[in-house]
């Protein structure tokens, strides 16, 4: 009798412990080759886990995930059609994981109480020709309890969609973490720098997150079987907030469609989420799709002007097109209004030079 009470209890304080630590992440997958008459795949799942001390589970789950992959039911539509039949589960394990510093001096205290931790989960799946393509799923629950603009007790999904294995493809990589700190009254831009090793083109928007199909009393469910719900359920936004207006009432949200670079301007502290979704095209069709779902920070911060490309240091452009072959060079510089030391840094497909040759230099 003593041992069926002690497991009673810990299958309750698992159930607990699923709750309020989720922040945000992306799920992408890599091209491997055809082995047989299957075609392998490499599924990563990237978390961010809120480590605080109100969170409920401190670091990444683990050491083992299971994905769902389901088969696309119509033909060059990838978000349209009805429920995904289920072809398989993919079990991912844990292959990285740390936590993440802000770069903050020790004279600014802003940001040094948040904690998060980045986990990184990597394993293949062999999947049977598919003419019409893929889709790779994973839910869990549940986002972080401070959440402003959703309801209480949202869950998180992540999804991607892998064309036909006919149209060999790998997801674009984001080369940064999100560096999700906001201050409150200020504009501020974000990164969400991409790189597609298949030089597709990338379109970026921002879309309403997915909550997915668990909840707090089944916060950790194994792949639908035998479909997967379409479409997959979007998060319930608070009142006075969507996905077009996330931080309420006096905010403002852009995103370019081109290159990812978001910018923000809240007008009130809290934690807010927000999605951005990528979506490839090959030859002016589109094969992929995948996203980012993030957690801002916005809080109040110490005055501080933002650096300002000098015009008596260069140009002060800030977009530019070069043709293949040709060589682009131009000088620039920035200027801090309080003479703060300014660090620049860059990154990039066009820096990598695995694919430009010769690789963009900044000096």
């Amino acid at each position: 009798m003593k041992n069926i009470l002690l497991i009673t209890l810990f299958l309750f304080s698992y159930i607990g412990v699923q709750a309020t630590h989720l922040i945000g992440g992306h799920l992408g997958y890599e091209y491997i080759g055809q082995f047989g008459s299957n075609y392998r795949y490499k599924i990563i799942l990237t978390t961010y886990t809120n480590c605080d001390a109100s969170s409920n589970i401190p670091q990444p789950e683990g050491p083992d995930l299971t994905i769902g992959v389901y088969g696309h039911d119509v033909q060059n539509s990838p978000l349209n059609g009805g429920n995904k039949s289920w072809i398989t589960d993919a079990v991912i394990s844990l292959v990285d994981s740390n936590k993440i510093d802000p770069n903050l001096s020790g004279s600014c205290p802003i940001g040094s109480n948040v904690c998060i931790y980045k986990g990184v989960y990597e394993g293949f799946v062999d999947l049977p020709l598919n003419f019409n393509g893929y889709h790779v799923f994973y839910e869990r629950c549940c986002r972080n309890g401070s959440i402003v603009n959703l309801t209480p007790s949202e869950s998180m999904a992540f999804h991607a969609f892998i064309p036909s294995p006919l149209l060999p493809n790998t997801s674009p990589v984001f080369t940064d973490d999100p560096v999700p700190f906001l201050c409150v009254g200020d504009t501020t831009t974000i990164l969400n720098t991409a790189y597609d090793a298949d030089g597709d083109l990338l379109v970026f928007s921002f879309v309403t997150p997915y909550n997915g199909f668990a909840n707090s009393g089944n916060p950790a469910p194994f792949p639908p079987q035998p479909t997967l719900g379409w479409n997959i359920p979007n998060v319930n936004y608070a009142g006075g907030y969507s996905t077009a207006s996330p931080f309420g009432a006096g905010g403002y949200s852009y995103i370019n469609g081109s290159t990812g670079l978001t910018s923000y301007y809240p007008p009130t502290t809290g934690d807010y989420v927000i999605a951005v979704e990528i979506k490839e095209y090959r030859n002016g069709n589109l094969i992929g799709v995948t996203r980012r779902d993030l957690q801002l920070l916005v809080l109040n911060c110490t005055a501080n002007g933002t650096p300002s490309l000098s015009p008596t240091l260069g140009s002060t452009s800030t977009e530019y097109s070069v043709t293949e072959g040709e060589t682009l060079c131009f000088d620039f510089g920035y200027d801090d209004p309080e003479g703060d030391s300014v660090t620049l840094t860059v990154n990039g497909q066009i820096f990598d030079p695995n694919f430009v040759n010769t690789p963009a230099v900044v000096n």
